[in-house]
């Protein structure tokens, strides 16, 4: 138990007599010699000590009763969460490289592990030739079909003028067609001509029927000489009848020869009208005859373009600067447009890394990533998380995080000759907190419900807990983003409330 102030002051205790303090007062009090001032000081000596005096008392309980505990002050700070991995170094980028056509294999100017620079020509196949043939054969067509349209446009002038003449020659067929039109009822000669061969046909006629009536009289000619008389009369008598019909009359495929004629004439004027009124509209030009010496020109383009592309194909070029890492053909060999071979840009390497699978949420792309190569163990590369995998990969036996880190330009270890392959291990850097207010991670607990409390230290010298929201963590304190204020005292380690 503590001794009061009263108590301790009062000069007949012992207890008093023998305590530093009180002695300090004697001697203040025989120094001055001043009653009021020694009592002032005395009460004031006297306050104090009983505050320690009571923290002392205070702390010798907790110590009976079982409880220690240590104290943090929260105070503020930087703080980094930093996730380790391990990787290796592979190539940025390996490119399958083949033929777009099928051929047979005839030239090969790499080997496995050659060093190529963009351009260079890896590979080409015999069928290249008459490949190189077909493109210009095509080009000529296109030249052809493009002077064709040129011309349509130059030759606007000459195209008009020709279409007026061309309708004036309808127009003149159209009259002739009319003209030679025949009616049903039309004679085809004179009226003079057709009845002078009427009578031709009727005297005949009737010569003929005169000399028939000698074949049933007397008449002194013998029956063979009036038959022979009537053959040529009769002749002459059917060529009079015919003369007589074909002035008199047309036939009906005349007529309608004639009619054909004439809508042909009549439809070839109408025609060359129009194309004439739609020059003059276009200034000359036939639209029609535009668009399709515009499809000739698009149909030569397009086979001239798949020509060349299969030339292109029939060659394979390096489209980087790298090294040969595979190749699946030899000369002779028929090939298709399978891969032939593989380059892998070692300018540009890559880290391929993994990380434990607890530290997911602390690898993002974009975060910066220190790199440290087992064989240059004095140097650290600075990188960026490119990509993280969306799922875990199994790696000797454990699910693992796997992310591409990638390098700056201005610090990049093919620079350093280091080859495919190299190990390293490496920090990211994806969290960050700047002047926060930092507790150590024992002071940390979890309430009933799984949230984060706090046990703190009241001026009063009670446990209050309290509940907090946490930020970033490493492995010695975490980030107070709510609950505390700065300079408060937390528990630290296990408590009992």
């Amino acid at each position: 138990m503590s001794l009061s102030l009263r108590a301790l002051l009062r000069p007949d205790n012992q207890a008093a007599a023998v305590h530093p303090l009180w002695q300090i007062c004697a001697c203040v009090g025989r120094l001055f010699r001043w009653r009021a001032v020694w009592w002032v000081i005395a009460s004031v000596f006297g306050g104090v000590l009983l505050y320690f005096l009571l923290r002392m008392t205070a702390a010798a309980a907790a110590d009976a009763d079982g409880q220690p505990y240590q104290v943090a002050i929260v105070r503020r700070g930087d703080l980094v969460s930093t996730s380790s991995g391990t990787g290796q170094l592979v190539a940025g980028n390996q490119i399958s490289l083949s033929f777009s056509v099928s051929g047979t294999l005839a030239q090969l100017n790499v080997q496995v592990g050659d060093r190529v620079s963009a351009g260079d020509v890896l590979a080409s196949i015999e069928e290249l030739h008459q490949l190189e043939l077909t493109v210009a054969t095509l080009e000529g067509a296109l030249k052809t079909a493009r002077r064709d349209l040129e011309d349509l446009y130059q030759n606007s002038e000459v195209t008009l003028a020709q279409a007026r003449q061309s309708l004036a020659e309808a127009e003149a067929a159209y009259e002739s067609a009319k003209n030679g039109l025949i009616h049903r009822g039309d004679m085809r000669c004179s009226k003079e001509v057709t009845e002078e061969y009427y009578y031709q046909y009727l005297q005949a006629q009737s010569r003929v029927s005169e000399w028939e009536g000698y074949l049933d009289g007397n008449t002194g000619y013998g029956t063979d000489f009036v038959l022979t008389r009537l053959v040529s009369m009769r002749e002459e008598r059917d060529l009079a009848y015919l003369n007589w019909q074909y002035c008199q009359s047309f036939t009906e495929q005349e007529i309608r020869e004639t009619e054909a004629a004439l809508a042909l004439a009549e439809a070839n004027m109408r025609h060359a009208k129009a194309y004439l009124q739609q020059l003059e509209q276009n200034g000359g030009l036939d639209m029609d005859a535009v668009e399709l010496a515009e499809t000739r020109v698009k149909n030569a383009e397009m086979q001239l373009a798949v020509a060349q592309h299969d030339l292109e194909g029939a060659q394979i070029t390096a489209p980087v600067d790298g090294v040969m890492t595979a190749i699946s053909a030899a000369v002779g060999e028929r090939v298709g447009t399978a891969t032939v071979m593989v380059i892998a840009d070692l300018q540009h390497p890559h880290l391929k890394s993994t990380f434990d699978e607890t530290d997911l949420s602390g690898v993002a792309a974009g975060c910066p990533v220190q790199v440290v190569f087992d064989a240059l163990p004095d140097r650290v590369f600075a990188g960026t998380v490119a990509q993280v995998l969306p799922q875990l990969v199994e790696s000797n036996g454990q699910e693992v995080v796997q992310a591409d880190i990638i390098f700056s330009g201005d610090d990049s270890p093919a620079d350093a000759g280091l080859p495919l392959g190299a190990n390293a291990a490496l920090d990211v850097t994806c969290t960050r907190a700047q002047n926060a207010l930092l507790v150590p991670l024992d002071a940390l607990h979890l309430d009933q419900n799984g949230n984060d409390i706090v046990f703190v230290l009241t001026p009063q010298g009670s446990i209050d807990q309290r509940a907090v929201e946490v930020g970033v963590q490493d492995l010695s304190y975490a980030e107070i983003r709510s609950g505390l204020s700065e300079g408060e005292q937390v528990v630290v380690g296990d408590i009992q409330t």
